[in-house]
C-alpha cells in the first residue's frame, strides 16, 4: 500500500503528464502550416510557386516554367492554355483541370 506522501506524489507526477498533454492538443496552428492547406481551385494567374507546386505532377521547375510563360503572354487566357508550358501535356493538364481556375 502507498502513504499518503507517495499518493500526493503520484497523483502530482499524473496530473503534470496529463497537463502537459493537452497543452500539446490546444497549442495554436503555425501560420506556414495553415497556409499549406490552400484550397483548390489554384488561381494560375496569381499563384506563387508554393501554390503551384502543390499541383499534382507540378514540381519547382514546372511551376517556374508556368510564372515564366504568363509574364511573358500576361497571363493565361483559359485554363488550357497552360498546355502551352512545356512539358504540360493532355495527361498531366488532365490530372490538374479541376484544381486551376484563371479568375
Amino acid at each position: 500500500m502507498l502513504t499518503n506522501s507517495e499518493r500526493r506524489v503520484l497523483v502530482f507526477i499524473i496530473v503534470t503528464l496529463l497537463v502537459g498533454s493537452l497543452a500539446g492538443f490546444l497549442r495554436p496552428v503555425p501560420v506556414e502550416t495553415v497556409k499549406s492547406f490552400t484550397s483548390f481551385p489554384i488561381n494560375i494567374n496569381s499563384a506563387n510557386l508554393k501554390e503551384l507546386i502543390r499541383l499534382p505532377g507540378i514540381g519547382e521547375v514546372m511551376a517556374n516554367r508556368i510564372v515564366e510563360y504568363r509574364t511573358k503572354n500576361k497571363g493565361f487566357k483559359t485554363k488550357y492554355e497552360i498546355m502551352k508550358v512545356k512539358g504540360i501535356g493532355k495527361v498531366k493538364f488532365e490530372k490538374i483541370k479541376d484544381k486551376i481556375c484563371i479568375e
